[in-house]
């Protein structure tokens, strides 16, 4: 071994070059192929939406001429958006409260559980594991206004409704169904996220709350929620990004139903019903802006 001639004293093998000033780009080459299939998958296509907007492009058209801004001032002064801006505000609020309390009170009970954690924790996430297209079928054979089971076991009489309540096809009870059905499937999310921040809360605080004469509310009030607010924050945002995105789930339980006709539903009307492609990709674009928001609020709060 030879000594290096700078300040630094240290030794190096001969032959060897210093690695100060040279760039290592083995980390860009791991990330390439991800960074190209985000390029592929999202930023080409939103390019394309974003100058098909501006196009008065419509199926059976020779030509796609620029118009300018028409289309986006098309969408604003349709009625039909900002109702199914309204519904979307309402599915996605629905949905992630009924999320949010779900999740953390089951999140809670089975952290209380003094044997058998593992296997209710694993048993209540099943839903959340379970296919999107075999959860949505179930819950349309359970609400079924015919044979479904919730008809059997609840009366629909009881809330003034008739015998043989359909549950998807009438408006009053639609959207809460889809809603109901949403939170079946995803509460696991968020109860897997609040039992395992539970698990990181010191027991000692607990002791400190009982020998203060606190409760179990208030233990779950001044030590519980305190402890897992950064959490749910957090995960409140993702999950209002997600299910503000949502096209599937409602459309495979209640189809192309006015009720439940959310953002997302509009704009796959608007692209395969009318083939208006200029006015459904300047929705889409009206939309991309709104879910922006939402992760920009997600990156700050996260400290990206």
């Amino acid at each position: 071994m030879t000594r290096d001639g700078g300040a630094s004293g240290l030794w190096r093998q001969p032959g060897s070059t210093p690695t100060s000033g040279r760039r290592d780009v083995f980390p860009y080459i791991l990330i390439m192929p991800a960074c190209l299939g985000v390029l592929l998958v999202d930023v080409y296509p939103f390019c394309s939406a974003f100058v098909l907007s501006f196009q008065g492009r419509v199926q059976g058209q020779p030509t796609d001429p620029f118009v300018g801004a028409a289309n986006y001032q098309e969408a604003l002064s349709d009625e039909e958006f900002w109702r199914s801006v309204w519904t979307t505000v309402r599915w996605t609020l629905g949905s992630v409260a009924g999320q949010l309390v779900v999740g953390t009170g089951l999140a809670v009970l089975v952290h209380g559980l003094r044997v058998g954690q593992r296997f209710f924790a694993s048993l209540l996430l099943l839903p959340w594991v379970t296919p999107l297209v075999v959860a949505a079928l179930t819950c349309r054979w359970i609400l079924h206004p015919d044979f479904g089971v919730l008809n059997t076991l609840l009366r629909p009489q009881w809330l003034g409704l008739a015998p043989g309540h359909d549950w998807l096809g009438e408006p009053k009870t639609v959207l809460g169904a889809v809603v109901a059905a949403h939170v079946w499937k995803y509460y696991g999310f968020v109860m897997l996220i609040v039992l395992a921040r539970l698990k990181t809360i010191p027991v000692e605080l607990y002791e400190a709350a009982r020998m203060d004469g606190c409760g179990r509310w208030g233990a779950f009030r001044h030590v519980t929620t305190p402890q897992i607010w950064d959490v749910l924050s957090v995960t409140v945002l993702l999950m209002a990004i997600w299910t503000f995105n949502t096209f599937d789930m409602v459309y495979l339980m209640a189809g192309e139903s006015q009720t439940t006709n959310v953002l997302s539903i509009e704009i796959w009307r608007r692209f395969y019903g009318s083939f208006n492609y200029g006015l459904a990709s300047a929705t889409a674009v009206l939309m991309f802006v709104a879910l922006f928001g939402l992760t920009v609020g997600y990156a700050r709060r996260c400290r990206l």
